[in-house]
């Protein structure tokens, strides 16, 4: 079954409505623009208060020390014997307590 082919000429809006519909969507978009920017002032007041340079104390343990090394520094000739002495007798500086 055939609708016979009516043609509806577009109706335009009344003045009213179209400045009501101009006027709710500028208010909406200046709502979105005043949200942003505050979104924005505040993630830049959080990025600069932590990049801000506070001092920071820290409490390190205490350090204690296991071995001394032993450098002969009376001449040239007798560092390289006196250095490995000390190697062959001293105990590491690296050794960490157990």
């Amino acid at each position: 079954m055939q609708h016979p082919a009516t043609h509806f000429q577009p109706q335009s809006l009344p003045p009213a409505v179209r400045i009501g519909l101009a006027a709710a969507v500028a208010l909406l978009l200046t709502g979105v623009l005043a949200v942003a920017t505050s979104a924005s002032h505040t993630a830049v007041r959080h990025a600069s208060a932590q990049m801000q340079d506070t001092t920071r104390y820290v409490k390190l343990p205490p350090v204690e020390i296991v071995g001394r090394r032993a450098v002969a520094m009376d001449s040239q000739d007798d560092a390289p014997q006196a250095r490995a002495a000390a190697a062959s007798t001293s105990t590491p500086a690296c050794v960490q307590p157990t």
